[in-house]
């Protein structure tokens, strides 16, 4: 029991961890032919008392086994007895040889980092695509980041490879090592941080070539751990995955009515600047047209009052004389004489919204000779 005392209070020691209770489990194995069966004799410390059970016997298939025990205490120096304290002894079947195993610790157990001898780690990693891939190509960088917040931070390289397809990889991680340093940058600083980080992650670089273009993508897996005091918590995911999808651009002709756009932004801007120049051709045409129609109309007006004023009457009626026949004169000349002749004046009527139309004529009888004006045209 010393012995079982001196490994609880080294454990104890490297923990910073104590119990107040201690279990102790003997298991005694029995093998019959090809039956191989196991006997447990447990035992409890706690406050300095040792519990052990009633029944130290057991009948199961392959026999019975039975436990003994004696105890040896320690006798004072003063005192003396000739009792004699056997030392402890099992009774039954010879047990089989012990098998040291390591101990696999699972996602959320807690990890004990002066404890730790060795850390052996694996990642595996799929590439699926939903089309064939030729010339794949997958780099892989593991590296272990060791992390004491805002204060340092050390990188490892675990390791380098290059594969072809799908892998599994083994490594090892040197907690024992990064604990190492953990203490000496702590001497050398003299600053104990609460916690550090542990991080390792596979830089994953993966290219390759499809119908529908290149693959050429990163992929950057962690696993994540937190060091606090002497204990080491891994993060509990330990799968991830990324999704990808090749974009591919394809160049189409930009064009408009089958010319290229910047050749049909030219051509239509000289068409549309010779447009607009015959345009403004057209109107100061029509416009000199309209001016000099209405200038030879006022002139020819201005012309007959200023010759034949003195002998033209205005008439007040905008209505000529509907019963008389009218006979037309070639021009104001003709009805002039007309005039002359008869011995009777030249009679001036003008009608229309702005004066359009002047009608001169002279009244013989029935007869009703005129010269008209039109601002249009005159005759």
């Amino acid at each position: 029991m010393s012995q079982v005392s001196q490994i609880f209070t080294a454990i104890e020691t490297e923990t910073d961890i104590s119990a107040t209770t201690e279990d102790v489990v003997i298991n005694a194995y029995f093998q019959s032919g090809a039956n191989i069966t196991v006997q447990s004799l447990p035992i409890t410390i706690a406050n300095n008392l040792i519990s052990m059970p009633d029944a130290l016997s057991s009948s199961q298939d392959a026999g019975t086994g039975q436990f003994t025990y004696n105890i040896n205490p320690v006798i004072p120096e003063i005192q003396t007895t000739d009792t004699v304290y056997p030392s402890f002894n099992l009774t039954g079947e010879q047990p089989l040889p012990t098998i040291t195993t390591p101990i696999i610790l699972q996602p959320g157990q807690t990890d004990f980092v002066n404890l730790v001898d060795k850390m052996d780690a694996g990642f595996a990693y799929q590439f699926q695509a939903d089309k064939p891939v030729q010339n794949l190509q997958i780099s892989v960088d593991i590296t272990a980041n060791l992390t004491a917040a805002q204060s340092w931070s050390k990188s490892f390289d675990l390791l380098q490879t290059t594969e072809d397809g799908n892998f599994n990889l083994d490594f090892p991680i040197d907690i024992a090592g990064y604990n190492a340093l953990i203490q000496a940058i702590n001497s050398e600083t003299g600053a104990a941080p609460t916690s550090y980080s542990l991080t390792v992650t596979a830089n994953i670089h993966v290219t390759g070539d499809t119908s529908y273009g290149p693959i050429d993508d990163t992929f950057a897996p962690a696993l994540a751990g937190t060091i606090t005091g002497n204990v080491l918590d891994w993060s509990q995911n330990l799968s991830t995955g990324k999704t990808g999808a090749i974009t591919r651009t394809t160049l189409i002709d930009n064009k408009f009515i089958g010319l290229a756009v910047p050749a049909a932004i030219i051509i239509f801007s000289l068409l549309g600047l010779v447009f607009l120049v015959l345009l403004i051709i057209l109107a100061v045409t029509w416009n000199k047209h309209r001016e000099s129609g209405f200038s030879i109309f006022n002139r020819e007006i201005q012309q007959i009052h200023k010759n034949y004023g003195a002998r033209i009457a205005e008439s007040s009626d905008d209505a000529p004389a509907a019963d008389k026949n009218p006979v037309g004169m070639n021009s104001i000349g003709d009805l002039m004489k007309i005039a002359d002749e008869l011995g009777k004046p030249v009679v001036h009527q003008s009608t229309g919204p702005s004066a359009d139309f002047h009608l001169y004529y002279v009244i013989d009888g029935n007869t009703r000779y005129q010269y008209s004006v039109f601002k249009d045209k005159s005759k």
